[in-house]
C-alpha cells in the first residue's frame, strides 16, 4: 500500500513513514519515484542500522538531469526514539548525505559500544558545520562531554535550535522526577554542569529545549543566554531554576517569544514582574508557568502588560488562549 500511494505522489517533499518497515520495495520507491523528496521520518519504528545505510548508499538509479539522487537531497532526517543506533552508523550517514541540516534522533543509549563517543564526536565533527538543528531529547549518547565539546566547537556557526531534554518529548521531566511511575522510566539523559555552560558558545541559537535537566540551575541559565541575544524559545521545564534564571532570560534575550518553565517549583511573582517589565520580555507570545508558585493576580498583570502574549501553558493541559476578557 505504501509503496504505491509513494508511486502516485512523485512530487512529496517528505514523508514519514511512521510504523511501516523499510523493506526493498519501500526503500527503492523512495529513490526512484519521490523525485523531490527532501525531509524524511521514521517517527513510531525504529530502523535497522543495515536498512538506513542501505538506503542511502544503494547505487543511485539513472535521473533526469535537473535531479540529484537521494543521499545528496536529504536535508531533513527524523530517525524518532531509536535507543541501539549505533553511532558508528550515523558517521556512515554523515558521508552519505552531504546536505545533511536537521536531525532527529531521540532516547539514543549506546555509549556501551566500543568506541561510541569517539564515534559520535567524528559524526558532529563532518555534520555539525552544517547543521542547523538537533533534536537528542533523551539521547545519553549526545550529552557526553566530549560530544558537546564537538558540537560546541564545529556547530556555532550554523545551529540554531537545539534539544537536549533528559526525558524523551511524551515524558514530562517533572512528574518522572516525582511520580510513582518514575521506575518504569528509562534513567534521564542527564548534561554534566560543564557541557551545559558550554552551550554559551553556539551563539547563534533561536530554541533552545533544556527540560529536566538536574544541573541547570540560575547561574548556568544566566551564562547561556548571555551569549543568545537572538533567542526565541527557552524551555528549562522541571528543572531547579527560580525568579533568577528567567529575569536573566528576559535581560538577555529581548526577542524571546516563548517560555516554558513548568514544575519549575521556586520559580514565582517574581519571574512575571521581569517578564512584564520595561527591560524585557515585550515580544513574549507564549508561557508555560503550570506547577510554578505563581499567583493567579501577578500571572493577569503579565497578560495586561503583554498584548502579544496569547497563549498560557498549565502542564498536563491544552494552552489556555488569552482572551480580551483578560485584559
Amino acid at each position: 500500500m505504501v509503496v504505491n500511494l509513494l508511486k502516485r505522489a512523485p512530487e512529496l517533499r517528505h514523508v514519514d513513514l511512521g510504523g511501516e518497515p523499510l523493506h526493498q520495495g519501500v526503500a527503492r520507491t523512495l529513490r526512484l519515484s519521490c523525485h523531490r523528496l527532501h525531509s524524511l521520518a521514521f517517527s513510531t519504528r525504529p530502523v535497522p542500522d543495515t536498512d538506513l545505510v542501505s538506503l542511502f548508499s544503494s547505487p543511485p538509479a539513472p535521473l533526469p538531469p535537473h535531479l540529484s539522487p537521494l543521499p545528496s537531497r536529504l536535508t531533513h532526517l527524523d530517525l524518532g526514539a531509536h535507543p541501539s543506533l549505533l553511532p558508528g552508523t550515523l558517521l556512515d550517514l554523515a558521508q552519505l548525505l552531504p546536505n545533511l541540516r536537521h536531525l532527529a534522533l531521540r532516547s539514543n543509549r549506546t555509549l556501551a559500544t566500543p568506541g561510541a563517543t569517539d564515534d559520535l564526536a567524528r559524526f558532529l565533527t563532518i555534520v555539525a558545520p552544517r547543521l542547523e538543528s538537533l533534536d537528542a531529547r533523551g539521547s545519553q549518547a549526545f550529552m557526553e562531554d566530549e560530544v558537546i565539546t564537538a558540537l560546541t566547537k564545529h556547530g556555532a556557526g550554523s545551529l540554531t535550535r537545539l534539544d537536549l531534554g533528559a526525558w524523551e518529548a511524551d515524558v514530562d521531566p517533572a512528574e518522572a522526577a516525582t511520580s510513582s511511575a518514575a521506575a518504569d522510566l528509562p534513567p534521564p539523559a542527564t548534561l554534566s554542569k560543564d557541557s551545559l555552560v558550554a552551550l554559551r558558545h553556539l551563539s547563534k541559537l533561536t530554541h533552545l529545549r533544556l527540560p529536566g535537566q538536574p544541573a541547570l540551575t540560575d547561574l548556568t541559565v544566566s551564562a547561556l543566554v548571555s551569549s543568545m541575544p537572538n533567542l526565541l524559545a527557552f524551555d528549562s521545564s522541571g528543572c531547579r531554576i527560580t525568579d533568577l534564571a528567567v529575569a536573566s532570560v528576559a535581560a538577555h534575550c529581548p526577542l524571546v517569544r516563548w517560555i516554558d518553565v513548568a514544575e519549575c517549583a521556586w520559580v514565582g511573582d517574581k519571574a512575571l514582574v521581569a517578564l512584564g517589565g520595561e527591560g524585557g520580555g515585550k515580544a513574549l507570545r507564549a508561557v508555560d508557568v503550570g506547577g510554578t508558585d505563581v499567583s493567579e493576580e501577578r500571572l493577569g498583570w503579565l497578560v495586561a502588560r503583554r498584548s502579544s502574549l496569547t497563549h498560557v501553558g498549565t502542564r498536563g493541559g491544552a494552552p489556555l488562549m488569552v482572551t480580551d476578557t483578560w485584559r
